[in-house]
């Protein structure tokens, strides 16, 4: 039984979280239960897919999709899915979701998804044995958690804001990226091992040099921008006219 988690999300976003089950069947069915950072819960409906079999392995799975859903709250969610039939068992999705813009931050703070983007490799499911299964995400399942990567990133974005002050909304894209990859160097420098594939150490000194290199960029743009527009004026000095004595000795 495979879960598929969700990636950070914003208050007011929808989406349709699904559970891969292998091995499957025909009689391969499921439930699941969304449980709110309130501390409410609802069942939600599940839509069972077609039975498909790998080619290589032979090995048959089947997509349990649920209903849509609508996050309207800042904080934890859980969705409970438990699987019937063929494959049954029980798996928890953990994911955030952040206010929309994220409280004490600016609007162009990174999410957990950018920032994995960079070292998709420290996302890969530590909680079930042999997992090879990259989340895009931070959350319960990974290594570092959702919760320790989201301090990285409240760290880089505080750097990035102390050196670039206000950003432009022009800019909020290049600052964004700034620190993501500040965070990703950041975590990659406390949790990178062999599951990164490549010198954890180099990878994270690229990563912060190309955000440095990226971070004197919008500083020159910030800095142009607030630069008064108007022509530059010669001075025009005058003085009284000299008196005629003052030719003399």
């Amino acid at each position: 039984m495979t879960d598929v988690g969700l990636s950070d999300l914003g208050v007011g976003d929808i989406d349709v979280p699904y559970l891969d089950v292998s091995p499957a069947a025909g009689d391969t069915a499921g439930t699941a239960t969304l449980h709110r950072p309130d501390g409410t819960s609802a069942p939600l409906a599940v839509t069972a897919g077609v039975v498909s079999t790998d080619p290589v392995t032979g090995v048959a799975s089947r997509r349990l999709t649920s209903e849509p859903i609508t996050f309207t709250q800042a904080g934890k969610w859980v969705l409970s899915w438990t699987a019937t039939g063929t494959g049954a068992g029980a798996e928890d999705a953990v994911f955030w979701v952040t206010p929309r813009p994220a409280a004490g931050g600016p609007t162009w703070t990174p999410g957990l998804s950018r920032v994995a983007a960079y070292i998709p490799r420290l996302t890969v499911d530590q909680t079930t044995p042999g997992s090879a299964t990259e989340r895009g995400t931070f959350d319960d399942h990974t290594n570092p958690t959702g919760q320790v990567a989201q301090r990285h990133i409240d760290d880089a974005v505080a750097e990035v804001a102390a050196l670039a002050g206000t950003v432009p909304d022009a800019l909020h894209a290049l600052a964004s990226a700034i620190a993501a990859r500040r965070a990703a160097a950041s975590i990659l420098r406390a949790y990178g091992d062999d599951r990164s594939g490549q010198n954890a150490l180099a990878f994270a000194a690229a990563l912060d040099a190309r955000a440095d290199t990226d971070l004197t960029r919008l500083q020159t743009e910030i800095a142009e921008d607030e630069e008064p527009y108007g022509i530059d004026v010669a001075p025009a000095y005058s003085f009284p006219p000299a008196v005629p004595w003052g030719d003399y000795i």
